[in-house]
């Protein structure tokens, strides 16, 4: 691996990890979109019908993200969901 590589990885190695915790809407860009209103969402009253399309979340700052938990109802089981994010190393 390259030398940048390596300090990357040292340097992530190196940070104090918290526990798992939510994430708040306030450090997601576009916060009074309906979409993003869904993160941490509880309420039923919240929801956005589902389509065959691309939700985006952009976050202020880099995170780590240990899981992703997403509920439906009305759905079949054999229905799925893609997620992709951009890894960044180096701006730790």
């Amino acid at each position: 691996m390259s030398d940048s590589v390596n300090e990357s990885l040292e340097n992530i190695a190196n940070k104090d990890i918290q526990s798992s915790h939510l994430i708040s809407i306030s450090r997601f860009n576009k916060r009074s979109n309906k979409t993003t209103r869904l993160i941490g969402n509880e309420s039923v009253e919240n929801y956005v019908k589902g389509q065959h399309r691309e939700y985006k979340f952009l976050l202020e700052e880099p995170f780590f993200i240990q899981s992703i938990r997403v509920e439906t109802e009305g759905y079949l089981n054999y229905k799925t969901a893609d997620f992709f994010g951009i890894v960044f190393l180096g701006l730790v």
